[in-house]
């Protein structure tokens, strides 16, 4: 009988019982529906974990690299509360418009004042000199006392912007009192001069996960291709042992190394006779060869995606990290071709260690006959 046929009929006996009382388990749970409760449970904890945070505190989100709301008031300082750590904001500016009117009466234009970073956003805040603050005062008394301020900030690239809250302070003499200290929610929704700007009210699932691949992703990749390349190195070996074997080794010496190997097998295999013991040896090598064809490519495929959707982030796009960039897109070629190797060095290694079992299966019937 060949190894294959061996291998065949041994691995359908060795893993009939478990398959069975696998499948047995599986109908019990099923019966049961003991698998309820833990789906119900993990369903619950994904909903809260999106939607709670979000729902006492939503979130307006801008699809565009600048920032437009408008205020009835002129106070002395704003500061608005970006959930984008990594956005910066490079300019910003005040007009002064009547209710209606396409062009302002007054533009100033001022830097940003202060960027003070709060955990995984950051507070941008709008400091008017006195002297623009009176001029644009008199601007807005010009017109009649009912003039809007409109606040424009803009950010470098980034695709949207996340805003929490817009803190106004007016203490200045002269200015005129808000309405209230914070817009958030659907007032900052209703202030905001964009069309496409919508209120968020839940995390997205799509966001989360590409924070935690940006934050975990080199370390975890720098991990998994070292214990990938010495996967490789050890089936190249593999490989290279039993090419030596097969096409270099005389009859004598491998069936010298085979009953050596017989010798220190444990006693209740040496019952079963040498070509079981064949059989279980070739059995090892080939689960081995054909887990590494299987998790070698899928590996590398995995740290690919992982790296690309890294290097695709929009705050490496906002900050234009290029070295970050490059690092992701080389991590994601460089696993795709670890992955690959091992796959090829699995496969010639698996067909070379069949053939050389074929070899050993031949060699130990003709010596059993020839005694």
């Amino acid at each position: 009988m060949p190894p294959l046929c061996l291998m065949g009929t041994a691995a359908k006996g060795f893993s009939e019982g478990k398959m069975t009382s696998l499948r047995a388990r599986y109908r019990l749970m099923a019966r049961h529906r003991a698998w309820l409760p833990f789906a119900l449970s993990g369903a619950a904890v994904l909903a809260a974990w999106l939607l709670i945070p979000s729902i006492y505190d939503p979130y307006v989100r801008v699809p565009s690299d600048r920032l437009s709301f408008t205020l009835g008031c002129l106070p002395e300082s704003v500061q608005v509360h970006v959930l984008n750590s990594y956005v910066v904001a490079r300019q910003a500016q005040i007009a002064v418009t009547a209710p209606g009117a396409e062009r302002p009466a007054k533009t100033v234009s001022f830097q940003v004042a202060k960027i003070a970073a709060e955990g995984g956003s950051q507070q941008v805040e709008l400091t008017f000199p006195q002297a623009e603050l009176k001029s644009t005062l008199q601007a807005a008394a010009s017109l009649g006392g009912s003039a809007n301020y409109v606040y424009t900030i803009l950010f470098d690239r980034t695709p949207f912007i996340d805003l929490r809250t817009v803190h106004v302070v007016s203490t200045f003499p002269g200015t005129s009192p808000c309405a209230q200290t914070d817009y958030d929610g659907k007032e900052l929704l209703q202030a905001i001069r964009s069309p496409s700007a919508k209120l968020m009210r839940l995390k997205l699932m799509q966001e989360e996960l590409s924070d935690l691949v940006l934050a975990f992703n080199n370390s975890a990749a720098n991990v998994c291709l070292g214990f990938m390349v010495v996967a490789f190195l050890w089936f190249a070996y593999l490989l290279m042992a039993g090419t030596k074997r097969l096409y270099f080794s005389p009859d004598s010496a491998l069936l010298t190394d085979f009953r050596r190997f017989v010798d220190q097998a444990p006693s209740d295999l040496k019952k079963q006779g040498e070509e079981a013991l064949l059989n279980v040896q070739f059995q090892l090598q080939n689960r081995n060869f054909a887990f590494a064809k299987t998790m070698g490519p899928a590996f590398g495929f995995l740290l690919t995606v992982s790296s690309l959707s890294a290097a695709l982030h929009p705050s490496l796009q906002a900050t234009q990290d290029t070295f970050r960039f490059v690092s992701g897109i080389q991590i994601a070629v460089i696993a795709t071709f670890v992955g690959l190797a091992i796959r090829i060095v699995a496969q010639f290694g698996q067909r070379v260690h069949r053939d050389l079992a074929e070899r050993l299966l031949l060699l130990l019937r003709q010596s059993t006959s020839s005694t």
